[in-house]
Order: structure tokens, then sequence, then C-alpha cells
């Protein structure tokens, strides 16, 4: 198969397509060139060509329901989604509805934020702090551009792509596989404290738009209490910690809350700790109220 891209200054939609693309079809080779006649015999020409994974051409190439419009790394997970979710997390034998799911959530986790830099679309604000703003993937890849070695940066950019793909992949699956819990957790709900069994990737988009005040988890042995932000992604919680735990580990934290086996509440106000889930589970109990 040939797969063919533009050459030149490049950017996160096609490094991250070139990326799932050759994941999808292994032996595949890249050419990046902007010459009509080698575009117009790849099998895939993206992000140059004018053809159905370029969004170039005048008015575009579609876009989301949310109005975000599709970038080449957008038009080719549309088109193989499921296929480079398969090859990428390396899974067999599961249902193609499991990877549609898995596809779906890739591309809300990291397509459509790329997809969106490349068309000038700004999905985050002003910066909060003078003179500093926040870094995006796309950002990175651009970063990685180099005049003197064009060709080398492009590889070098296309494996952290590889590498950033292969891991949100991974990060979207346990959150597919982990929804049917966080259901079950915010129906069980009291008195706004959701309580998880297991961790489950970016539970937030599920609590956010429900009650929930504050979520318990295990996390690496232990177990933590969250509070839940009152809007998905962006900051402020719904309800921060008590103020007096801020920054306290172990005795005195312990000490303050009654929870004999309290780990620490960090001093942003928006996590704390217990070895136990008991422990965990007073410490929401005691923050809620």
């Amino acid at each position: 198969m040939k797969l063919v891209t533009h050459d030149g200054i490049f950017h996160g939609d096609e490094v991250f397509a070139s990326a799932a693309l050759l994941a999808a079809f292994p032996g595949a080779a890249l050419d990046r060139t902007r010459t009509p006649q080698r575009a117009a015999a790849a099998d895939i020409a993206f992000d140059v060509g004018g053809g159905a994974y370029d969004h170039h051409q005048r008015g575009g190439n579609g876009a989301r329901p949310n109005g975000i419009p599709y970038a080449a790394f957008g038009l080719v997970w549309k088109a193989y989604g499921p296929e480079m979710v398969a090859a990428l997390g390396g899974y067999t034998s599961v249902e193609t509805g499991w990877l549609l799911a898995v596809a779906d959530a890739v591309d809300r986790m990291l397509v459509q934020q790329i997809d969106a830099a490349d068309n000038g679309y700004a999905l985050s604000g002003p910066p909060v702090i003078d003179g500093v703003r926040g870094v995006s993937v796309s950002s990175v890849i651009a970063w990685l551009n180099d005049e003197a070695r064009p060709e080398q940066a492009f590889e070098t950019a296309l494996g952290i792509a590889d590498a950033v793909l292969r891991n949100v992949v991974r990060t979207a699956a346990a959150q597919v596989d982990g929804a049917a819990a966080m259901r079950a957790a915010l129906h069980a709900m009291r008195n706004g404290i959701a309580v998880l069994d297991q961790y489950v990737p970016d539970w937030q988009a599920q609590a956010c738009p429900s009650d929930a005040t504050y979520v318990v988890y295990p996390s690496a042995g232990t177990w933590r209490v969250q509070g839940v932000p009152a809007v998905y992604g962006a900051p402020g919680l719904r309800k921060a910690l008590p103020e007096a735990w801020g920054g306290l580990d172990g005795a005195a934290l312990a000490a303050l809350t009654g929870v004999a086996d309290a780990t620490f509440a960090h001093r942003g106000l928006f996590i704390a700790g217990a070895v136990s889930r008991e422990g965990a589970l007073a410490l929401a109990q005691l923050a809620v109220d």
C-alpha cells in the first residue's frame, strides 16, 4: 500500500494520521510530497491532493455535529478508526461494536483537539497567567520541525505520535470497559458520593453531568476521594475539600479528621487519600457534611 502526505513543515494532523495509518496497514510505504501525480497514484493520500482525506480545498471537508471541522487525522480516523484501534491496541477477536466505541472515545479524547487546532479553532481561552499558555499536542509536534533535517524531524514526530496514540487507545479502551462500572456507581450514589471498586479513566465525563460531589476509587493499593469538577474539562470543583485539610499528611490529617488511616490531602483541595476504602469513604462523608 502507498500512502502520501505533503512534505515540508509538518503539523499534528498529518503526523498523527501517518502514525495511525502505518499501524493499521503494516508494510505500507509513506511518501511525503506535493507532486500531484504522486498523490493521485497513492492508495491513500491525506492532507494533500484535495481528495477524501484532505481538508484544504475550498469549503473544507465536512465537520462533526459539534462544529469541529475535520482535518486529515479526523478524516482517516472516521474511515478506519476501528481498524486503527485494533492495530494500535493489539486487540484481536473483539466485537466490532467495542472497537467502534473505543474509536469514538479516542476521537473525543485526542482526534478532535488535533483537528480543531489544524483548522484554527481554539479549544481553550486566553492564558490565565500572563505570558504562560497551555501546551497542546499539536504544539509539541510543531516544535519538532527542523528545516536543517526535515525528514529526521518528521520521523521523530512520527515516533512520538505513535506512542501517544497507543497510550490513548489503551486509556480509551479502559474508559469504555469501565463505563458500566461508573454508571453503576452513580446509580448507587448516596449523599453525593459515588464509589468505584475499580479505577475508571476519565470518570469525570460521566460524573460531571450527574449530581455527584465526590468520587471514591482505588489507586495503587490505597484509596482516593476526589472532587467532581463543576464543568467537565474546566478548572473548579462542585465542592472543594475542607480548607483546613489542605497540605496535611498522615498523622496530622488523621488527627484533624478522626480517620485513622488518612494519608494526605492535596493543598489544592481537590483530592485526598486513605489506606482503606472505608477511610476514603469516611473522608468523603466528612467533606460533604
